[in-house]
């Protein structure tokens, strides 16, 4: 895990299409803008996190009702 320190203002580039830049300061929350390619989704953990579980809840209700091959 790399950590750095930034302030308001300063960005951090993530390889050539991602910039992260801290956008504010308050108390103990930092505010962050994230510029990314539109086909790279961008989620907060728990938005990707529920998503995941709905994804894989998906997918076990549909292996559900595929029809046997047993014969």
């Amino acid at each position: 895990m790399l950590i750095l320190k930034r302030a308001v203002g300063q960005q951090v580039r993530i390889g050539h299409d991602i910039t992260v830049e801290v956008l504010e300061t308050e108390d103990l929350l930092v505010k962050l803008g994230i510029k990314a390619p539109k086909h790279i989704t961008v989620h907060r953990e728990e938005v990707y996190h529920r998503i995941t579980l709905e994804k894989a809840g998906r997918a076990a209700n549909d292996s559900d009702q595929k029809p046997s091959r047993d014969k």
